[in-house]
């Protein structure tokens, strides 16, 4: 308490009394209450000459409040309850939450709106108008930022799950949970769960911090079909086409796409594809199938290359116009022969065939084995165009079937050329362009009579020329 009073009297003394026992002689003088009452104080002031006088007035002391509170942290987003525990009673108050907002209730709430650490302040007063106040820091703890990722989700596999929930510094999370929503759940921050059916599921993963501030978040998952891979492919040979046959399927129809490694270096991204392997021994085939959702199943099987079979089609060689040569090739192994051009062969599925060309041929030889491989050889036959030709010189026309026709062998094959026939006085008898081997000793459908008859063949084309005598002998 202070006190001031006028004085008029010059240089005067004064006499305090606070009445609770203290006194004091300055001029204007504090004092400290202990409690509060009401309380008379005297001022006695007295003049030089000693002359006085006094004056006696109450003073009313109250109570000072005590201003005091309590809170705890709390999670942002949650409200922060103020309980104000000042005393006496009656009091009324000021709050400063330390974010720009106020409240004048006893015991009030807030939202803080942004996490950090707040001056909270409380002013409690009196209605006498006295007041005390106090201040306290309160934490607004940060929730984590939860957000998770995961690899494709395919049925039957394992889909991988990794969370990448975050916090503000120094604060960290300190425990997850998992609910994959198929009734499986997990603590773990990168967990891994096996669905067992595809379809959509709404997974949700909740993580805590170390002020046990939560926060979740959900995200659909679809879990698709996976593709089932397999293949087929025919007897495989080396230098030769082997057909990849792709048997993969998938139970919703989505589109696929395929890498295939053939096990020799080359790859392919072809459904159906094919490959050329240049060396024999057993390859190790993969075939990996991707759903358009990034679902993969692959498949590997071991294939034998096997080699080609040997084979020989015989050495180069030349005949006369209309006469055959027989073949000879080689081929240890083969179990198919297949000769082409088949023109001019007596049997163009065996080894060893009679060929009869009628100009210059390059045969192929084709052989497999008993592995389903194929080989092939060239032979060339040349044909000498030299007008060969050999004459029986007896007929006997007699109907025993020997002789019954004069035989020029490889006419037929020779179709330039001219058959004369003459009688010993040189008279022409028989003459044919296409000789047929069938002149059997009649001229002018007359039986012409056992003897000797020339003959003479020449060519349209040649100046080649055949001559010689024919013996008719009719045995009658």
């Amino acid at each position: 308490m202070n006190t001031t009073d006028t004085i008029i009297t010059p240089n005067p003394t004064f006499n305090w009394n606070f009445g609770d026992g203290y006194f004091s002689n300055q001029y204007s003088p504090s004092h400290l209450y202990l409690s509060n009452n009401n309380y008379n104080i005297t001022l006695q002031s007295t003049s030089e000459d000693g002359c006085n006088s006094s004056i006696t007035k109450i003073l009313s002391v109250s109570q000072i409040p005590n201003a005091n509170f309590s809170s705890v942290n709390v999670c942002l987003g949650e409200s922060s309850l103020f309980q104000n525990s000042s005393s006496p009673s009656g009091l009324s108050f000021s709050w400063d939450f330390g974010d720009g907002n106020n409240s004048s209730i006893t015991d009030p709430t807030h939202d803080y709106l942004i996490a950090g650490s707040y001056n909270v302040k409380l002013i409690s007063s009196s209605n006498s108008g006295c007041s005390d106040s106090i201040i306290k820091q309160i934490d607004i703890n940060p929730n984590p930022n939860t957000n998770f990722t995961f690899t494709n989700a395919c049925y039957g596999s394992v889909t991988q799950f990794a969370s990448n929930s975050q916090i503000s510094f120094p604060d960290s999370i300190v425990s997850y949970l998992w609910d994959f929503g198929d009734g499986q759940n997990s603590i773990v921050a990168n967990p891994s769960n096996l669905y067992l059916n595809d379809g959509s599921y709404n997974v949700k993963l909740s993580s805590t911090s170390n002020n046990s501030c939560t926060n979740d978040t959900t995200i659909t998952l679809v879990v698709n079909p996976f593709p089932s891979s397999n293949f087929t492919y025919l007897e495989a040979c080396v230098n030769q086409d082997l057909i990849f046959t792709n048997q993969s399927t998938i139970s919703d129809s989505s589109p696929l796409t395929f890498s295939w490694d053939f096990g020799d270096g080359q790859t392919s991204s072809s459904e159906n594809p094919l490959n050329i392997y240049n060396s024999y021994g057993i390859k190790l085939v993969k075939l990996v199938t991707i759903s358009s959702f990034g679902c993969k199943d692959s498949i590997q099987k071991n294939i034998e290359v096997y080699d080609l079979p040997s084979v020989f089609a015989g050495l180069d060689t030349s005949i006369s116009e209309g006469y055959y040569v027989q073949l000879m090739s080689y081929s240890p192994g083969a179990v198919s022969f297949s000769w082409n051009p088949t023109e001019g062969m007596s049997n163009s599925t065996i080894f060893n065939p009679e060929a009869s060309p009628p100009q210059t041929t390059d045969y192929i030889l084709e052989v497999t084995d008993f592995n389903g491989c194929l080989n092939r050889d060239t032979l060339n036959i040349e044909v000498i165009n030299d007008f060969k030709l050999f004459a029986n010189n007896l007929v006997t026309p007699n109907g025993n079937g020997k002789n019954d026709t004069w035989y020029i062998e490889n006419i037929e094959s020779l179709s330039t050329s001219r058959v004369y026939i003459y009688d010993k006085r040189g008279k022409e008898i028989y003459f044919d362009e296409d000789y047929k081997n069938d002149w059997n000793g009649y001229f002018d459908n007359d039986e012409l009579p056992d003897g000797t008859y020339y003959y003479v063949i020449s060519f349209t084309d040649s100046d080649k020329l055949y001559r010689g005598s024919i013996t008719l002998l009719r045995n009658k």
